[in-house]
């Protein structure tokens, strides 16, 4: 019993959190001067509808264009005791294209997503975009 209680907790502490927000480079990794690359901001802790806002993006030095976004949703259910739980956690994924020309440092400024009376902010950040190798 106290191990169902407790279970139980955690997951009213997932479905109460406070939503989150985030950049994260693209699969591509390094990102070059030069040659366009994604940038995504995931956002935890939003509704599966409708869709978020998607926040503008603007970065000095380089050129930014909105790219979509989308849902990833994960669904689980639980049977603890003949108690079924379901939960699901939903992550939108917004992505830009970024094409900056000059190698040296680029700056991403925070964004605020919105969903209703939802928000969460993805704090700033730095990039050094590197010449692309050749050889």
């Amino acid at each position: 019993m106290k191990r169902a209680i407790v279970i139980l907790l955690a997951l009213c502490g997932i479905a109460a959190a406070e939503p989150t927000a985030q950049f994260q480079l693209g699969e591509r990794g390094t990102p070059h001067a030069g040659v366009p690359f994604t940038l995504q901001l995931i956002a935890e802790g939003f509704d599966e509808q409708p869709p978020p806002d998607a926040p503008k993006l603007d970065i000095k030095g380089a050129q930014v264009t909105f790219a979509g976004v989308s849902p990833n949703v994960m669904r689980s259910m639980q049977n603890i005791n003949g108690r079924i739980t379901q939960s699901s956690v939903v992550r939108w994924v917004f992505q830009w294209r970024v094409d900056a020309a000059k190698a040296g440092h680029i700056h991403v400024p925070s964004v605020t997503v919105a969903q209703g009376s939802k928000r969460a902010t993805a704090p700033p950040g730095d990039l050094d975009l590197d010449e692309v190798p050749t050889t």
